[in-house]
């Protein structure tokens, strides 16, 4: 049976849609990026081993993308991401007065305490291509293009342990816990950042 023409046309415009989606290459496979190896994260603040998790939170953000495969092996990599951690602080948000805190008998009422922390994360990206396609000569270093680069900050508010005139108070360490989980969900956060801005730039 044959189909009538308008029909034949209307599936036909399906068929052709459907094998252009299956084809199509992102941007960035375009430009012959597959393959990206993360160089160790530069930590360039005072906070130890935040490069660790800025550069683990990174590997589990770009897992997410099938069409970009990270690699171990720098040799086989068609780009380098380069990372360098700039701010990993915490500052006192907000206060309140030791008359208010247990127990009661901890000195001058007039002396205030912090009761909010503010965390902040900021780190650099950049991206470049490594130039294969390039002749060079034997032990010759790949020559690099930037490609892509940009930088992100974010900030989280978490509460202060506040414990006064208390022998043996944890206090401190709860608060450094707190901070260190508080950089860890602004290291998730600047990761997806840094890998959205960076597939949309191309």
């Amino acid at each position: 049976m044959k189909l009538p023409f308008a029909l034949f046309l209307l599936l036909s415009s399906f068929g052709c849609g459907y094998t252009l989606k299956q084809t199509e290459n992102s941007p960035m496979q375009l430009r012959g990026i597959r393959v990206v190896f993360i160089e160790p994260v530069v930590n360039g603040t005072f906070k130890p081993g935040i490069e660790t998790v800025v550069y683990n939170s990174l590997l589990h953000k770009f897992a997410s993308y099938k069409r970009l495969r990270i690699t171990h092996n720098r040799a086989d990599a068609h780009a380098i991401l380069r990372v360098r951690v700039n701010v990993a602080q915490n500052s006192v948000s907000a206060s309140t007065a030791s008359s208010s805190l247990e127990p009661k008998d901890t000195g001058d009422p007039n002396t205030y305490v912090a009761s909010h922390y503010n965390a902040t994360l900021g780190a650099s990206f950049t991206l470049v291509r490594l130039k294969t396609e390039l002749p060079r000569k034997p032990g010759e270093e790949i020559p690099e293009e930037a490609f892509w680069g940009s930088g992100f900050s974010r900030s989280k508010t978490f509460q202060a342990s506040t414990q006064l005139g208390i022998y043996g108070t944890t206090s401190h360490l709860i608060n450094e816990s707190e901070f260190d989980r508080a950089l860890q969900d602004l290291s998730e956060q600047i990761s997806s950042d840094a890998h959205d801005s960076m597939l949309q730039g191309f």
